[in-house]
């Protein structure tokens, strides 16, 4: 079982159930591994209350960091919800959360959420950037067919 030595003075997301968690990672890292993450979406809290906080730990450090969001993407908070990520570029990881149920206002209030919310960490970078790295990656690949190039 691990044990990491916890700093007291560090804010902790509060304890919760019914959410879910994304592994995020940085494969360009500079540290002899990759600096690995892994997101927190909502949840069910004390009372059985939504929880209406995002957080990031990094797992070498153990360190948890909110995430915050402009207040005028209006999210709400979930429950019973699903997650998938994934990467679309080297130092980007897209992560998908699906579904679940919100908090109800009444006992008739229908809270399934059948909504997708696409979260993009990292850094994009612009496809001119890419396809230069590409080229850069495969020129002695591409050097014979330079000539069907249009001019």
């Amino acid at each position: 079982r691990y044990s990491p030595n916890l700093s007291t003075n560090k804010r902790w997301p509060c304890s919760r159930g019914f959410h879910v968690g994304s592994c995020l990672i940085d494969p360009e890292s500079d540290e002899a591994e990759n600096e690995q993450y892994v997101a927190v979406f909502w949840g069910q809290g004390e009372r059985a209350l939504h929880v209406p906080d995002i957080w990031i730990l990094h797992v070498q450090k153990m360190e948890w960091k909110e995430l915050q969001l402009p207040s005028s993407y209006m999210l709400k908070p979930r429950t019973y919800h699903m997650s998938c990520s994934y990467h679309i570029q080297t130092k980007q990881t897209d992560v998908i959360v699906y579904g679940g149920n919100k908090q109800r206002k009444d006992k008739f209030d229908r809270n399934v959420m059948t909504d997708a919310v696409i979260f993009r960490f990292g850094s994009v970078q612009r496809l001119d950037e890419q396809c230069i790295q590409c080229i850069k990656t495969h020129i002695e690949y591409l050097k014979p067919l330079i000539h069907l190039l249009p001019m």
